[in-house]
């Protein structure tokens, strides 16, 4: 049997419990709803995609899974983004033309505004958008704004498997999610939020565009893959020991394994160094000689993975980034 349940901020109604979750901050738009399973004796599947926000998992001894959205605020992120404006305004004034400064002001100014070009796409680009906005603002002369609190979630559970998702693209909606230890987790994040995992023992897929990766007193199999962030997971014990992956392009990868682990390890950190509180007995691999189809030659490639093995070697582990350093710690 399908259970679906729609989190909007005005037509919940009874579904919703009142009690919001310990520690998690309080606001007018969060919600909180308890998702009975359809066989409490079987393990759960999480599955939960975002758009833009963070989510948090933490294992409870309920038989239930309990989620809970926050909205974040509109008025306190637009504040913020005034706040930025007037500062950078401020830098220019004091560091531009006007300020009668050396030469190095006007280069400093030259430098901001080909920078704020290249993130804006174009400045005549930027001026369409000042103006649109001014337009905007003029429309709406002597209104009241009333903020768009819908969170815009769906939660949905069919045979044990409770998926979560975000059909916003505008609003930031933070998630705080209670589940058996046993949960099976498939999360993905895209912005504006990391994804933290504490004491769930079962398999996970962890995947984030901007934002770290946090998981603390896992056992089961983990892959974990971010853009721009970290990611630091640690194991308080491996049950059934599969293949894992830990990958970032900007960010640091910290895994810490248990002590009396058998793996074979693949590392890779293009700009960055590699640590490990293990023996890893390092093992070449051959290079590859591909033909080539011009003039008969041949071409060696070399990887830029290195391999090696913790113990007796096991399950492949990789460990891998682009802009930071590796470091696999030993558990206690």
């Amino acid at each position: 049997m399908k259970k679906a349940i729609w989190i909007e901020k005005l037509v919940l109604g009874g579904l919703l419990s009142g009690a919001l979750i310990a520690g998690a901050p309080r606001s007018a738009s969060a919600e909180t709803v308890t998702v009975p399973l359809s066989d409490p004796s079987r393990p759960a599947v999480v599955k939960a995609g975002l758009v833009n926000g963070g989510m948090i998992i933490e294992a409870w001894p309920g038989k239930e899974v309990v989620v809970e959205a926050v909205g974040r605020d509109e008025d306190s992120s637009d504040k913020n983004d005034r706040e930025r404006d007037k500062e950078k305004d401020k830098h220019r004034h004091e560091h531009g033309r006007d300020s009668g400064d050396s030469l190095d002001a006007v280069i400093d100014q030259a430098v901001d505004e080909a920078v704020d070009g290249a993130v804006g796409g174009a400045l005549a680009g930027g001026k369409d958008e000042d103006r649109e906005q001014r337009q905007k603002e003029d429309k709406a002369k002597g209104m009241r704004r009333i903020p768009n609190a819908g969170l815009g979630l769906s939660v949905e559970e069919a045979q044990n498997v409770v998926r979560i998702e975000s059909e916003s693209w505008r609003r930031t909606v933070d998630l705080h999610i209670k589940v058996p230890a046993g949960t099976i987790l498939k999360l993905g994040c895209v912005n504006d939020g990391d994804i933290e995992v504490r004491n769930v023992k079962g398999d996970m897929e962890l995947s984030n565009t901007n934002g770290s990766i946090t998981v603390e007193g896992a056992a089961g199999t983990v892959v974990a893959n971010t853009v721009n962030g970290e990611v630091k997971v640690t194991f308080e014990r491996l049950a059934a020991f599969r293949s894992m992956a830990f990958s970032s392009l900007n960010g640091d990868i910290d895994v810490t394994l248990p002590p009396g682990i058998n793996a074979d390890v693949r590392m890779s950190s293009d700009n960055g160094e590699i640590y490990s509180d293990f023996d890893i007995k390092l093992q070449p691999r051959a290079s590859q000689a591909q033909p080539e189809h011009s003039g008969g030659k041949f071409k060696v490639t070399i990887g830029k993975e290195m391999y090696g093995a913790i113990g007796s070697g096991g399950p492949d582990v990789l460990f891998k980034t682009f802009n930071g350093d590796i470091y696999i710690r030993k558990g206690k």
